[in-house]
């Protein structure tokens, strides 16, 4: 196009220049007659006219490539920031490869630490690992605070494990023998009656059906509402003297400040929303006992009331006004969807993964990060000290860990009515379990019924049977013991008070439940 313009631009100042002799050569021409005279006018104002039509036409044609060559300039400027995006790109894939390279290297502790804290600060080492795949971003640093990172989460799994084969977790801990037998429950029963109500406020809008989705479960009495009352039960427990113990033998509960309470709430309503999307892609009929959502409503009004939910409760936290609180609870909402992801892959058919920490991990962001992180942002709220900050969260994570184990547990022995939801849902959803893992152990054979996620018909209930003779039940049952010793040691942590008492019963609770 450039080059058009510029051959026009050429021959308009040949035909304008000459058009410019002429009409020169035509004024000084001799007027001898008044003939002459009268027709040298009119050819003078004729050439005139077509001066003034080529200096148009040649102007015309300068604009043309004063505008082209801008256009080029710009070209040429955004073909440089193409170049600079494509080496910032480049860049990132070496640090996808030094960080794969790196994961897979048995480097001793202090090289990783050095190595692992030279990338940390490189803020194309972060948007590298953001757009890296699910397995490669589990690098060897943490994501939140108090989470594991892999290489102790494969330290710690493997320990417990191991203890399971001889299922001797102790039922009790050192210091545990002075705690008083509280029901949990009954110390926040006022404060969830309260919230169940507050809940439904909350979730008005100007739609009735999307209200009555949206309110469905909270409208309905049950559930074990073991979210909230944690978050009560951390805040009472901490809301005393910095809440770390300094030697006085009990203190006074100061209760639970509306900030908590709000935690509280919007804590449910996570909880509930990712209930609504798992019964979609679970295609589950039954929840609580009752129809689910997406049964009665149809999937479409069960995802957006979901989604209504966590826009709704994502509101009330940023109405806290606490950053770090808010940082919190977003982790968390990531989590279950990095956990729903982590679920589809099939644990058997990778073997370049540790199935069982695999699992773990994979129950940590599907149920534990909620609880461990929530109980965090109740101390985070309070202003308490990073010590307290730790020990609820490893309270949190303890309960949140044993709570999964034993509900994998109970998708084996209870009874649908019992459960409220389907029986042996795991095994015809393909998924494995502690519960299978374990009986892998002793049964090999099941490891091609779990490859092939127990589609094959006859293959649910062989493996049921499998499950059944084998010690994956006892043994599923004493890992969750042992986690529950985690909670009960970090809440002891803490001040001697009714609230923290409750916890410990709280803990152990979630370990003999039946339901």
């Amino acid at each position: 196009m450039l080059r058009g313009i510029s051959n026009n631009l050429r021959n308009s100042n040949h035909l304008l220049r000459r058009h410019i002799r002429s009409t020169n050569n035509a004024i000084l021409t001799p007027f001898n007659n008044d003939n002459n005279s009268s027709n040298q006018q009119q050819q003078v104002r004729h050439m005139a006219l077509q001066k003034s039509q080529w200096a148009k036409k040649n102007n015309y044609y300068c604009n043309l490539l004063n505008i082209e060559n801008n256009n080029t300039k710009n070209n040429n400027s955004h073909k440089k920031r193409i170049k600079n995006r494509n080496e910032k790109m480049n860049s990132n894939n070496n640090i996808c490869k030094t960080i794969t390279y790196f994961n897979r290297q048995n480097f001793s502790s202090s090289t990783k630490k050095f190595i692992t804290e030279e990338l940390g600060g490189s803020s194309l080492l972060r948007s590298a690992v953001s757009s890296m795949s699910l397995d490669d971003a589990f690098i060897d640093v943490s994501t939140v605070k108090g989470e594991l990172t892999e290489s102790e989460s494969i330290k710690e799994i493997l320990h417990m494990t191991s203890q399971t084969k001889t299922k001797s977790a102790p039922t009790m801990i050192s210091g545990e023998e002075h705690v008083d037998k509280v029901d949990p429950f009954k110390i926040v029963a006022s404060d969830i009656r309260r919230l169940n109500k507050s809940i439904k406020d909350l979730l008005g809008s100007d739609h009735p059906v999307l209200d009555t989705v949206a309110q469905y479960f909270f409208d309905v009495e049950g559930g074990k509402k073991i979210r909230p009352a944690m978050i009560l039960l951390v805040s009472r427990a901490t809301n005393i003297d910095g809440g770390l113990k300094s030697g006085a033998e009990n203190a006074m509960d100061m209760g639970v400040t509306n900030s908590q309470i709000r935690l509280a709430e919007v804590t449910e309503m996570i909880h509930t929303a990712s209930l609504l999307h798992d019964d979609v892609i679970d295609l589950a009929d039954t929840r609580r006992g009752i129809a689910s959502v997406n049964s009665s409503f149809g999937n479409k009004l069960a995802v957006l009331a979901g989604d209504f939910l966590l826009a709704r409760s994502s509101v009330c936290l940023a109405r806290l006004r606490n950053v770090e609180a808010i940082e919190l609870l977003a982790n968390v909402i990531e989590h279950l969807v990095k956990g729903e992801v982590m679920q589809m892959k099939n644990l058997i058919n990778n073997p370049d993964i540790n199935a069982f920490d695999y699992y773990m991990r994979k129950n940590f962001y599907k149920t534990g990060s909620l609880m461990a992180n929530s109980c965090r942002a109740a101390a985070v709220l309070e202003g308490h000290s990073l010590e307290v900050q730790n020990a609820v969260f490893d309270y949190g994570r303890g309960v949140g860990a044993a709570f999964q184990l034993v509900d994998d547990m109970l998708d084996f022995t209870s009874s649908e009515a019992e459960l409220g939801k389907p029986v042996l849902n795991d095994l015809k959803s393909g998924l494995t379990t502690a519960p299978t893992l374990f009986a892998c152990d002793e049964y090999p054979k099941m490891l091609s019924l779990a490859a092939r996620k127990y589609e094959s018909s006859g293959d649910v209930e062989e493996a049921f049977e499998y499950v059944r003779k084998s010690n994956g039940l006892e043994r599923t049952k004493d890992l969750a013991m042992q986690y529950s010793n985690l909670a009960v040691e970090a809440a002891l942590k803490l001040e001697k008070s009714p609230a923290r008492d409750a916890m410990i019963q709280l803990a152990r609770q979630v370990v003999r439940r039946s339901v």
